[in-house]
């Protein structure tokens, strides 16, 4: 369940469109699992800040979706140019890909993970950006100052991810590597269940989970794991944490609410 919908499930909030009616303070968490970092390029070389975005056609996902509660943050809470650009709808971000290409749209969203190789770490991108080969790639930056704006916004918090010139790590053109360092804001996503679910369930779980970690770069294309990031989610307090997760935590060592680190992942 990505933390957006986690907490306005918690406090029975969000947008009208996405708005939990009721709080489910049942909903437990269990455990986070490897977190995404979209990021919003365009390909016109002047087009290299939030404030060269202002009157332009930008790809977004549809209103009803946590990418889209993400994107809303960052181009209103965060940049204060939601008014000032053209929203374009794309049912998905391959879509964004295929208008950004046909100069439908100036800029769209894409998402990265972070991830392990042998030549250590750095990150990777879904399928899909081979045609970008040759052309050059400009990400809009998410600053500390963008993430810090969102989060006084909003009652979830986002992580944020530096990703370094040269850092990328995925099979594809090359194009896609910043030509700078680039802040990405992080979409977090986590493993949940209920007050009801048995304790003994959850335990086991995440006593699997953790004894099974190395193996996640395996099954997730690279992306690491271990406890100390599954016990970590962006605003999480005890109160919202399963029992027997909490317990499993608690004997581990983990502390529950231990600030996620904005600038680099750890």
């Amino acid at each position: 369940m990505p933390n957006t919908d986690f907490m306005y499930a918690w406090q029975a909030g969000g947008p009208p469109e996405h708005k939990y009616e009721h709080k489910f303070t049942d909903l437990k968490f269990i455990a986070s699992k490897p977190g995404s970092f979209p990021g919003i390029f365009a390909l016109d070389q002047d087009i290299h800040g939030t404030e060269d975005l202002a009157g332009l056609r930008i790809g977004v996902v549809p209103r009803v979706s946590s990418n889209w509660i993400w994107t809303y943050a960052l181009l209103n809470d965060a940049w204060d140019i939601y008014d000032k650009v053209k929203l374009v709808t794309c049912p998905t971000p391959n879509h964004g890909l295929e208008k950004i290409l046909n100069g439908e749209i100036d800029a769209t969203m894409w998402g990265f993970f972070l991830m392990e190789t042998i030549e250590g770490n750095g990150f990777s991108t879904r399928p899909g950006m081979d045609a970008f080969e040759g052309k050059r790639i400009n990400w809009i930056n998410v600053s500390l100052e963008d993430v810090a704006k969102i989060n006084r916004a909003n009652p979830w918090k986002m992580g944020r991810v530096v990703m370094a010139k040269g850092s990328l790590r995925a099979e594809g053109p090359k194009a896609l590597d910043p030509e700078k360092d680039i802040g990405l804001a992080e979409f977090s996503v986590a493993i949940c269940g209920w007050d009801s679910t048995d304790d003994d369930v959850v335990y086991e779980l995440l006593k699997f989970l953790d004894a099974k970690s190395s193996l996640w770069p395996e099954f997730s294309g690279g992306r690491p794991m271990n406890l100390a990031r599954m016990s970590r989610f962006p605003g999480l307090i005890e109160d919202m944490v399963h029992p027997a997760a909490l317990k499993y935590y608690r004997e581990k060592g983990m502390d529950i609410g231990k600030q996620v680190k904005l600038h680099r992942m750890n």
